[in-house]
């Protein structure tokens, strides 16, 4: 893989943005580019964290094992997101799984590789400690809307992230991956999602969601539009 593959990825992962050339030069030689399908496992909770993988193109889903065994998906992830980051700096087991939503293109790099770029520059180090504290930022501001927002609001939201700036997009998720995601039944996901396909927000079939209208969805998940 080339250099200049990292530093053309439409991501924000800060491997392609904090390090100096010649730490990056060996970063990227030991990087390996591979694309999965959907439903694919990408990481595995509990398994060493030998590497991490960091998404270029699609959607993940990072889940983690409740108390009956059952899969609770903690967040929605899609491009720049370091996927097992925290477990590689730490040294600990992988604590979550991860899985793909649709296909999804996603770069691993070694955990023995980001550790030696690490000690080899602080200033890549400081941007993967910022990155890890707004990622623990994010999951304190999810879990508070958890409470205190509609399902209205949330499903807004959702949709927002899961179809980026496009104006139409078929969203690559399940509706019972979607409800648990943003803490609701599927029935009560169900009648809001039909309700804004008949304000002509979005199509709903049994398969797909397709986003129709960014700007009133971003007005319902409460975001200023100009």
């Amino acid at each position: 893989m080339e250099p200049g593959a990292c530093q053309a990825c439409p991501g924000s992962c800060p491997f392609r943005r904090e390090l100096e050339a010649p730490a990056f030069s060996r970063l990227v030689r030991d990087v390996v580019p591979r694309r999965f399908d959907a439903h694919s496992p990408i990481l595995f909770e509990g398994e060493p964290a030998h590497s991490t993988r960091c998404v270029r193109s699609g959607h993940v889903k990072e889940m983690r094992s409740g108390r009956r065994g059952e899969d609770v998906i903690l967040r929605i992830l899609g491009p720049g997101a370091a996927l097992g980051l925290g477990e590689v700096l730490s040294g600990d087991l992988y604590a979550t799984t991860v899985e793909t939503l649709g296909p999804v293109e996603a770069c691993t790099i070694p955990a023995q590789t980001v550790r030696e770029a690490v000690e080899e520059s602080p200033r890549f180090g400081l941007a993967l400690l910022k990155m890890l504290a707004v990622e623990l930022r994010e999951a304190q501001d999810e879990r508070l809307r958890r409470t205190e927002d509609s399902v209205w609001r949330r499903t807004a939201r959702a949709l927002l992230r899961l179809s980026s700036a496009s104006s139409e997009v078929v969203l690559p998720i399940r509706r019972i991956e979607l409800a648990q995601w943003i803490g609701t039944t599927p029935e009560t996901l169900s009648r809001t999602l039909h309700a804004m396909e008949g304000k002509g927000w979005v199509d709903v079939d049994r398969v797909h969601i397709v986003v129709r209208d960014r700007s009133r969805l971003r007005r319902a998940a409460g975001e200023r539009v100009a």
